[in-house]
């Protein structure tokens, strides 16, 4: 797994900017980057869709899940998503 740091963490942590922004201009609940089980997640992985550093942030995410943390929509997924792809890196499976 690809480690963020340096440059990557300064711009992905600048990118929270974006979803903020979009809360505060009304465009997006906060949670909805946290919904409740069963709700639907399109309005955050929309604005992930436009976000510079989705990539980073999906990265940074499944770092946070393999010690047991991370939840609700990061880098336009969804945890079942990102277990997807954590089990298909460590299998091997594309």
């Amino acid at each position: 797994m690809k480690q963020i740091e340096g440059e990557e963490t300064l711009e992905l942590l600048r990118s929270q900017g974006e979803c903020r922004r979009a809360v505060a201009a009304g465009e997006i609940a906060f949670d909805a980057f946290f919904p409740p089980r069963g709700s639907t997640r399109l309005a955050a992985q929309a604005i992930c869709e436009r976000c510079p550093v989705k990539e980073p942030c999906l990265e940074f995410v499944l770092q946070l899940e393999s010690y047991g943390h991370g939840h609700g929509v990061w880098g336009g997924t969804t945890v079942s998503q990102r277990r997807e792809i954590a089990t298909n890196r460590r299998t091997g499976a594309a």
